[in-house]
């Protein structure tokens, strides 16, 4: 083996190794996270059902002034109105606010 392989690089050799070498900018963890899931469709779906699931069950008991649990047997089976948007169960349940 020839010794002049393992010998130091001059100042000259230094700076044409850091003139071509290319940096990438700094990212952290965490916007590198959000990058790769931003690629992934089915990544991005399920993030997207997720939010509308928790919207959907903060803003639900806001929608209905029924309980899901509250029976009126005077309205047993009523159609679709104003009142009750899905109609009512066997038991006067307001449909809506149990599906919701």
């Amino acid at each position: 083996m020839n010794d002049s392989l393992y010998a130091p690089l001059s100042e000259t050799e230094k700076k044409a190794i850091e003139e071509s070498t290319i940096y990438a900018a700094s990212v952290s963890y965490w916007q590198d996270a959000w990058r790769r899931l931003k690629r992934n469709k089915l990544a991005m779906f399920g993030l997207a059902s997720l939010c509308l699931l928790m919207v959907m069950a903060i803003a639900g008991p806001f929608l209905s002034h029924f309980t899901y649990y509250e029976t009126q047997l005077s309205l047993k089976n009523e159609a679709p109105n104003a009142t009750f948007w899905f109609g009512t169960d066997e038991l006067g349940r307001d449909l809506f606010t149990r599906c919701w």
